[in-house]
Parts: structure tokens; sequence; C-alpha cells
């Protein structure tokens, strides 16, 4: 990849990394693993399928070196090109690869050697190509197939259409592949970009079942800068409507994803959706597997956050041409002046002697609550581990706002303010912003949570300018800001961002562009999309409005807004979060929010009551279905602030600011 990109420096690094697992093996087969001394490392002996043929094309490239590609070749002969394989040539997973068989095939024609059709031949049905193949040569039809895979395939089947006698096959098998990676473009996603995987039907999706019997992927696609750059390089001089369209929608996702301080982040993931209707962002990689670079674990979940720069990442941008500085997008509309407006956490939310409501467990849920604390916070539920995919009492940042704004809503005592600041600080980092859990990168979200947490519990929490400074570096130059400082934008943590700087008193860096950027986002049917110019949905509409009022700024044509938010109500009494899509609980709540920051009651104020009292299941805890199973704090909060709402009894101000 270094070799094609014509720089030296490049070359010669590349070049250097190259040799050092040359010198480290002495032998024509490269460990796959060193350890920081350089020395082979004790897992170094499993060969992957993949690293390996890469190298040798690494090798190939820069040092011309035809009879290391021609030993890679036949060694992955050898063990009939399995995935998972030891130096000495013991098969340790028979399992075949598409990227491997590809990438051999492009290492064969550089090579001028002998080149393996029977390898990618496995891999095609006569109708499309899959991921993997088992030991008999069946295609394993459950993984579906991943636009990483899919993109070598395709410079695999451009390369043999000009080496092969059969060339127009080749050129077919691309165009098919061109066709189902139209698929992963989803029109209605928050974010534009190329998804990461297609199921069985040629669709994104979750993929449950494969993801827990294997254990070696994330069930759940996302946006990755890798897959963009890659499909870019598959297609260059490739022509036709659907490539274009995919290289227009790569190379837009690509340049998001640019950091404006350098290297390209890692991707993005979406949140309270499904990858098939994603609605907002996360700007984590969710349920990895263990060991994954720069993946976590909070509680029993996994993650790896997207703002992370991995070398492969770089790499692909790199050989893909656009490593250049992210362009600045385009000049938001004119701003407005802004006056924050006036929080005072100390306010009661709710006037005393306010009534619960009716047939709300009250003793039930409060219990529930009390149990999601553990040493260091709060859990997102009262069970404790191991629950499989269920979230535990493993403390979160996330968690500790919800638990305390329910308390002080429900006129409940809060712990004691010294314990909350422990809690508080042990997730503050250096650069001012809190983590998840201590030890994590700073989010801008996980920042939001602290921030109320702290100002509600009347805790000290650090620094206050120190972590003003923080959030305002997340704004781009659009106005808009990301989780994380070089992370693309959205309303979604726009809105945390500018509410946590209003609790502190702090002005954002630049308020003119801001609201700009929040303007910028409303679509004529009276909704806000996460971006300009995507769909309307609940959750944008609601922190768009929150973010314009918090910062003292009137929204505009407001009756559109109501009329539209009012049309989401289902005759159930939920809201829809989209107006093509399902009921949703925590849409409910967006909308809910919503209209009552503007002032106004949800149409059918008895149906919905009904609706959220019932997700209140049989522990006390809230979920997202009737009769279901509880589910997190999350929930608990969505039910309190949400019932309060409707009884209009919940302060605006904390209405808008507590989400």
């Amino acid at each position: 990849m270094a070799a094609e990109t014509g720089k030296p420096d490049l070359q010669d690094m590349a070049r250097r990394a190259l040799e050092r697992f040359v010198v480290a093996s002495n032998d024509e087969t490269p460990p796959s693993l060193l350890d920081v001394t350089g020395a082979i490392h004790p897992l170094g002996e499993a060969m992957n399928g993949f690293d390996t043929v890469v190298w040798a094309l690494g090798a190939l490239a820069l040092n011309n070196d035809t009879r290391k590609a021609r030993s890679i070749l036949d060694k992955l002969a050898a063990v009939a090109w399995a995935e998972n394989f030891t130096r000495t040539g013991e098969v340790l997973i028979s399992e075949r690869r598409l990227a491997t068989a590809s990438a051999g095939v492009l290492l064969a024609v550089r090579a001028g050697s002998n080149i393996p059709i029977e390898a990618i031949e496995m891999f095609w049905d006569g109708v499309q190509f899959w991921d993997r193949v088992d030991a008999a040569g069946t295609p394993v039809k459950s993984l579906g197939a991943s636009t990483h895979d899919l993109s070598w395939a395709l410079m695999a089947c451009r390369s043999l259409a000009s080496h092969s006698e059969v060339g127009n096959r080749w050129l077919h098998r691309a165009e098919v592949i061109v066709t189902m990676l139209h698929n992963t473009v989803i029109p209605t996603a928050w974010h534009p970009g190329i998804w990461s995987r297609l199921d069985r039907n040629n669709r994104v999706s979750v993929l449950s079942e494969a993801a827990f019997a294997r254990g070696d992927f994330s069930p759940f696609p996302a946006v990755l800068a890798s897959d963009q750059a890659l499909l870019l390089v598959a297609l260059q001089g490739f022509t036709s409507n659907g490539a274009d369209i995919l290289r227009e929608t790569a190379r837009e996702t690509l340049s998001s994803l640019h950091d404006p301080t350098g290297g390209v982040n890692y991707g993005q993931g979406s949140w309270f959706s499904t990858p098939t209707d994603p609605t907002v962002p996360l700007d984590r990689l969710v349920m990895v597997p263990p060991r994954s670079v720069s993946g976590y674990s909070v509680g029993n979940s996994t993650y790896v956050p997207t703002q992370n720069k991995h070398a492969y990442t770089q790499i692909c941008a790199l050989w893909a041409g656009t490593a250049a500085s992210k362009e600045h997008t385009a000049e938001p509309p004119p701003g407005q002046s802004i006056q924050l407006i006036d929080f005072d956490a100390r306010r009661p939310p709710v006037p005393r002697g306010t009534t619960p409501t009716p047939r709300l467990n009250l003793d039930a849920y409060l219990n529930w609550l009390e149990r999601t604390r553990s040493g260091t916070g709060y859990g997102l539920t009262p069970y404790a581990a191991p629950l499989g995919f269920r979230a535990d009492t493993s403390a979160q940042t996330f968690s500790m706002l919800h638990v305390l704004s329910d308390l002080t809503v429900l006129g409940r005592p809060l712990p004691d303010a010294k314990w909350i600041s422990q809690c508080l600080i042990a997730c503050r980092n250096p650069d001012g912003g809190f983590a998840e859990r201590p030890g994590l990168p700073s989010e801008v979200f996980t920042t939001y949570c602290a921030v109320l947490s702290g100002l509600i519990a009347r805790a000290d929490f650090g620094a206050v300018d120190k972590t003003a400074h923080f959030l305002r570096s997340a704004q781009q130059h659009s106005g808009g800001f990301g989780n994380y400082p070089g992370v693309v934008e959205d309303i979604w943590h726009t809105n945390l961002a500018v509410l946590a700087l209003v609790a502190l008193h702090a002005e954002p860096k630049d308020s003119y562009r801001l609201t700009g950027f929040l303007r910028s986002c409303r679509n004529d049917d009276g909704g806000y999309g996460q971006r300009p110019g995507r769909i309307s949905d609940a959750f944008a509409t609601f922190r768009a409005i929150g973010s314009l009022l918090a910062l003292g700024a009137e929204p505009e044509h407001v009756p559109q807004t109501i009329t539209y938010l009012n049309s989401l109500q289902d005759p159930g009494g939920g809201f829809r979060y989209r107006r093509d899509a399902t009921v949703s609980f925590v849409g409910s709540y967006h909308a809910i929010a919503g209209l009552y920051v503007l002032g106004m009651p949800v149409p059918d104020v008895d149906r919905c009551r009904r609706y959220i009292l019932s997700r209140q299941e049989a522990d006390g805890g809230f979920g997202r279905h009737a009769n279901g199973t509880s589910e997190t704090t999350d929930e608990g909060f969505i039910a309190v602030q949400a019932l309060h709402m409707l009884n209009e009894s919940l302060d605006r101000t904390w209405a808008l600011m507590l989400t």
C-alpha cells in the first residue's frame, strides 16, 4: 500500500516494518506477532492467512521479492488456504476467508506466479460471493458477506478480468459485487456511509446468532473508515452508475472521518436502533470480541471507541489517496446571537407535595433503583454479573446521572456528596473530560453525565475551566459537536455538549456557527435530522430545539415542529421515532420532551400515560416492552421524566437540561 502512494518516507517506514519480521524469524514465513523487544511473541507461531498474504504483497511491492511471494503462495496452498495455521504448516482452523483468497490472487498476478483460481472460486456459489467457506468448500451463509472482503474480491475479479482467458466472467462477478455493495448504503441512516456487513439476504442487519456462536466478531454492523478506503481503491477506474454512487458515498464518508488534528478515525456506530434503521449515533462499536485492538469493557459489554486511530485504517486511507486533512464542510446558514439560560440544579424540579402518578408502583421502583448502587457509582441494572448479554451493576457515569435525576424528581434524598465526588473524579481524565468508568477515554457524552451529576448532587468534580475546554475542543468547523475532538458532528452530541456548557455557565467556542448548524438540520416537515440533509426523527428534533432553547436562541417555525411531533403519536399512546418507523419507548420520551419544552401537551395524554405505565415490569424496573423484562436505569429515567411531563409537574428547564 505504501509503495502505491509514491511517498519515499512511507515506503521506507513500511520496508523497515516488514524487515523486522524477517529478522526475527530467519525463515521464509514471517511470524504473526512480535513482542515489544522485536522477538517473536509466544502467540506469533499462530498464523493468520490474510495477514500473511498482505505481508507478502508488501515485500513484493517494496523489495520486488518474488521469491518470498511464491513461498507464501506455496504455504497457503499447502494448508488448503486455511485461515489459521502454524508456521510449521499445521492447520488450526480450516475455514477459508474471501479476503485471503482474493489477496492471494493479486499476489500471484503481481509476482507472475500461477494464479490460484480455485482458491477464490470456492467463495462463488454461482450467484454471489460469501465471506467464508468451511473445510468441505461449502459457503458459510450465516455470516453473509462483509464490505471489507468484498472489496478485496472486487480487486481480484478486476485483476482476473485482465489476466484470464475468461475475463468476461470475472468482469460480471465484479459487477455482481458492486450490486451487492449497493445494499450497504442506508439512505435513512443519520450518517452517510458504506455499512460493514450484509446478511445472507444481502441486507444490513444484526447477526446475533452467528456472533454469539462464534464469538469472533461484533453482531452489529458499523460504518468503518477502512471499508470506505478499500472500496475506493477497488473501484478505481471502474465505470458504472452503481460504482459512481458507491464511490461518492465512500469518499464523502471517509472525508467526514478525518480528524483535523491528524489521522483517520475508526468509524461510526449507532445506538438505540437497529443497524437497518439507525437513528442515534454512538461512537463505539458494540459487543466486540475479547482482545479487540483498543477494545475495552464496561460491565459485561465490550466496545471499541470509534475515535481511535488504528494502523490498518491509516494504511487503507493512504492507499486510497485520501490522507489529506479533512476538508471544511459547507458553510452553515446564518446563526443567531445567544443568551445562555440560567440553570440552577439546586432548584427543586417538582413542586413540593406533588402526588405521584396513580398506578405507578413507586416503592418497587425505588427499591429497584437503590439496588443498582455499587462500590463506585450506579450500574444500569440491580443484577449481578454474569448475565450474558444483560447489563449488570457495574458502575457507569451514564447511569449515575439517571439515578440521581430520578431520586431528585421523586423527592428522595441523594447519597453523600463526598461519595459521589469520589465516583466522578475517579472517571475524570487529565484533558478535563470524563469517561464511562476509570481508565477509559473522555467523551462528550460521559462528560455531560458527570457534569450534571455533580451539579445535582452538589459534589466537587474537578476544575470546571478544564472541563469546559474539553467540551469546546469537540466543536467542529460546521459549528456542531462530535463526541470527541476531531470526531464527526451530529445533533445528539451537539446537544450534550451545549447542555454541559450551559450547566457550567460557559459559552461555546463559536456560538454563531453552532446555532447555524442547529438550524441547518431542520427539514421542511418541521422536524430535524441528526445532520444537515438527514431524515427527521424525534431524537434529533427534541435535541435540536432543546439546544437552541438552552442557548437562549428561538427555534424557527415552531408550529411546524409541533405539528411534526404530534404526527408521530400512535393510537396506542406511544410515539414513532420517525414517521415511517415503529413505536419506540425511547423515541416516545423524546417526542414528549420536545413538545413539553415548547409548552405543548401531547395530543392524547391519557393513552400516552397508560403506554408509559404499562412498561413497568414485575421487579419494579421499566422495559421497552409491556409484560417483558426490566431493562436499565435509562428506561426508568424515561418513565419518571415522561410521567411528570405528562402531568405538567416537571420544571421545563429541568426537562430541557436533564435528558
